[in-house]
């Protein structure tokens, strides 16, 4: 899960000239959090694309869908 994030991010995020704005549902942090929670070791890898891989800044919060 956490690999293909990463390559979701990469391929989206990280091109040259990209400059429209794309939304992630979910990405690598989650993954990150998912083994957090179930106690599994997170890699230093995991932790140095946290460290250095960044979403913008602005956060957009929408209320629940409830027909899904």
């Amino acid at each position: 899960m956490f690999d293909r994030s990463v390559m979701s991010f990469g391929e989206t995020c990280h091109r040259e000239g990209k400059e429209i704005p794309v939304f992630f549902d979910r990405g690598f942090l989650d993954a990150i959090c998912y083994r957090a929670l179930i106690q599994s070791p997170i890699s230093e890898r995991m932790q140095a694309y946290a460290k250095n891989w960044r979403y913008t800044t602005s956060v957009f919060f929408l209320p629940p869908w409830k027909e899904i």
